[in-house]
C-alpha cells in the first residue's frame, strides 16, 4: 500500500502537517464535499482546508405535566432546508438562532454527535456549498425518533415544564471522516483534532455557552476496523499505543490509559462531564448513533 502525506488546513488558519492517506483514497478525498484542495495537482505534499459545520437551532419542544404537547422539529433535510433558505444569511441566521432566539425559553437541549459526514456537506445555496449538521440519515432518524426517546425520560427525571430550545452539534464541527468510509480515517483524524489540536477545549466552550439543562451525547463508539495505515498482522490496540502514546497520553494528562482511545463517544462524554463543575442542574444521556439502528435509545449517564 502507497500512502501519501497531507496537511490539513482548518477555517481558523490551523494547520496540521504529515497526515497520511492511502493512495486509493485521493481521488475520493479531493472530490469529497466540504474539502477543496488548495494544490491543483496531486504532488507529494497535498494540502487540504476542512471548512466547518456550524452548529444548529432546531426547533422547540414543550413540555406539560411530564408530556409533550407540541413541538416543531428540524431535524430532517427537507424541514431544515426549507427553514434555512429562508435565511438571506444562512450563517449569520444559525448564530441568532444560537445566541439569541432560544434565550427565552426554559433550558436548551443539546443533542451531540461526533463529527460532519459526506451529507452534510450537499446543500447548496447560491452556488455555495452550506456544511449543515446531521443532514441525511441521521437527522432523519432522529425526525422521526426523538419524541418517542425524549419520553423514555420522564419516567425517571423530574423534567420542568416549559419550552426547550434543541441545538444539533458536532463535538468536531470538520469532516473527520475526509469524504470516504467512516472506518478509515474518522476515527484517528478525530483523535488527532480532538487532542493535538486540543479541539475538545472548543467543543467544551460551546456546551458550556448554552448552558444547557439536558446534554444527549449520540455520539458513535467508532473504530479503526479498515484503517489502511493499521499493519493487518498488528492488534489495533498495540498499535494505538505506539502510534499515538507520546503525542496522547503526555498530552492530555488527566488521562493515564490507552483505553480512552477504544471510543470516541467516551472521550466526547469525559469533556461532557466538565460541564458539571458550572451547571449542576444539567442532566445529562446517551444513546446509540442514530444512524446506527432505527429504535436507538437514550438513557441517563
Amino acid at each position: 500500500m502507497k500512502s501519501r502525506m497531507i496537511n490539513l488546513i482548518l477555517e481558523d488558519g490551523t494547520e496540521l502537517k504529515s497526515f497520511k492517506i492511502d493512495e486509493v483514497d485521493l481521488k475520493d478525498i479531493r472530490n469529497s464535499n466540504g474539502n477543496s484542495i488548495i494544490d491543483t495537482k496531486i504532488t507529494e505534499q497535498i494540502s487540504i482546508e476542512l471548512k466547518k459545520c456550524e452548529d444548529n437551532y432546531i426547533g422547540t419542544i414543550s413540555v406539560e405535566s411530564k408530556q409533550i404537547i407540541d413541538s416543531n422539529l428540524r431535524f430532517n433535510r427537507c424541514k431544515r432546508c426549507e427553514y434555512l433558505e429562508e435565511s438571506r444569511e444562512i450563517k449569520k441566521s444559525c448564530d441568532e438562532d444560537l445566541n439569541n432566539y432560544s434565550e427565552k425559553y426554559i433550558g436548551k437541549i443539546v443533542v451531540v454527535l461526533e463529527s460532519p459526514h459526506v451529507k452534510e456537506y450537499d446543500f447548496i445555496r447560491k452556488g455555495k456549498r452550506i456544511p449543515i449538521p446531521a443532514i441525511g440519515n441521521s437527522g432523519n432518524s432522529l425526525q422521526n425518533n426523538f419524541e418517542e426517546n425524549f419520553k423514555r425520560i420522564f419516567e425517571n427525571d423530574d423534567i420542568k415544564d416549559g419550552v426547550y430550545s434543541i441545538i444539533l452539534c458536532n463535538a468536531i464541527q470538520y469532516q473527520c471522516s475526509l469524504g470516504v468510509n467512516t472506518k478509515k480515517y474518522r476515527d484517528r483524524l478525530f483523535i488527532v483534532l480532538w487532542f493535538m489540536a486540543e479541539l475538545n477545549k472548543n467543543f467544551l466552550k460551546r456546551i458550556k455557552s448554552y448552558q444547557a439543562a439536558i446534554v444527549i451525547n449520540l455520539c458513535t463508539n467508532g473504530n479503526h476496523e479498515k484503517d489502511p495505515l493499521i499493519d493487518k498482522n498488528k492488534q489495533i490496540k498495540p498499535y494505538l499505543e505506539t502510534e499515538y502514546k507520546d503525542n496522547f497520553i503526555s498530552k492530555y494528562k488527566k488521562s493515564t490509559s490507552i483505553k480512552n482511545l477504544k471510543g470516541l463517544q467516551r472521550d466526547v462524554q469525559y469533556q461532557i462531564n466538565e460541564i458539571v463543575k458550572d451547571n449542576k442542574a444539567c442532566l445529562f444521556y446517551s444513546g446509540s448513533h442514530p444512524s446506527i439502528r432505527k429504535n436507538w435509545q437514550i438513557k441517563k449517564l
